[in-house]
């Protein structure tokens, strides 16, 4: 079974599904620089929140969970409907874990290319897209246009070159 992209799994896309999560979680658990939310992520949300007072209840998503500090910093600063989207369940689970009362349902355990959801004011991503390998991130682009609502915001730390040789 394939998506409306062409995409049957992430083993379509390169990925090893199997072990990406254990490689991305030693280097976020081993790295000094993984230990809080980014100066970056830490900033954007800081603006938005001194921009938009009154608008707690903006729809953000954040593909790929990784320590899940974004969701969290958004969670304890008042924002209601943030939703974390990841492959692996582990770092839902972790998200859960830090932060007791993180809606379940907002945690969501799917492939970003077949996550079907009401658009998104706006979608905070942190080195997803140098994930996806380079052929496939058109493919990205397209996905999270159609995420976003019309106006919809998309920050992120992206890096559009090869961070390794595989």
């Amino acid at each position: 079974h394939k998506n409306e992209l062409g995409i049957r799994d992430l083993n379509d896309l390169g990925f090893d599904v199997n072990n990406k999560w254990s490689i991305v979680e030693n280097a976020f658990t081993k790295s000094p620089f993984f230990k809080a939310i980014s100066t970056p992520m830490k900033s954007a949300i800081d603006q938005l929140a001194f921009q938009y007072p009154d608008k707690k209840d903006l729809n953000i998503l954040i593909p790929g969970a990784g320590m899940g500090y974004e969701a969290i910093y958004l969670h304890q600063k008042g924002y209601t409907n943030v939703h974390v989207l990841d492959i692996a369940k582990k770092p839902l689970a972790e998200i859960a874990l830090k932060c007791e009362n993180f809606p379940e349902d907002h945690l969501h355990c799917t492939n970003f290319f077949d996550f079907q959801k009401e658009p998104f004011d706006m979608i905070l991503e942190q080195t997803f897209f140098c994930a996806i390998p380079p052929n496939n991130r058109e493919m990205y682009a397209r996905k999270m246009h159609e995420l976003l609502k019309p106006k919809g915001i998309l920050t992120g730390l992206l890096f559009n070159f090869p961070l390794t040789d595989d």
